[in-house]
Parts: C-alpha cells; structure tokens; sequence
C-alpha cells in the first residue's frame, strides 16, 4: 500500500497544517515527540481511533516508519483518508519535545 510521503523538515515548518500522530511506544513517546503530537501507541490505533481529530490531514509517524505504516493501512481500512507518512524520528532529526 503507498501513501503519501512527507519530508521531515517539510512537516516541522507547517505543523500548524497537520495532526501529528505518533504510534510509538509510551516510554519512546515520553523521551521526546513532535510538538502537539497525539500519542496513541500502534497496537491500539483502532480501538482508540475516536480520539484522532479530522480537521486536518493525518501526518502519521514512529521510530523507523514500519508501525507508522502499519497503522496508516489499519486506520484507511476503518476509512480514513488523507493520511500522510513522516519519517521516522531515526530517520530525521526532529525538533523534540518532553
């Protein structure tokens, strides 16, 4: 499945344009994530997907891409749409917050 790819320096420059939702684990999340970043850990995407806001594009990320990506298919398939992948925080340097 391919979905929309963004930079990570792209994403940093226009977070006011994007919920960011970030499917790493608790304790990655706690040692640092993208600002208003929604934490909401992979393997419970689908049973808390209420909590993701619609207003705005979807900019979905973790550690190396492979639980972002996952959890992008899993969330299309419960039909959301404008989904974007960032790279992962090993992937780019972002600007993180604890």
């Amino acid at each position: 499945m391919y979905f929309t790819q963004i930079e990570g320096k792209d994403l940093e420059e226009n977070l006011e344009y994007f919920n960011v939702l970030d499917v790493r684990t608790k304790e990655e999340f706690d040692n640092g994530h993208i600002k208003n970043a929604i934490h909401i850990p992979y393997d419970e995407v689908i049973k808390r997907k209420d909590e993701i806001p619609l207003d705005k594009p979807l900019v979905i990320h973790c550690r190396t891409n492979n639980r972002s990506e996952f959890a992008a298919t899993m969330l299309m398939y419960e039909g959301f749409s404008d989904i974007i992948i960032a790279p992962g925080v090993e992937l780019y340097d972002y600007k993180l917050e604890k």
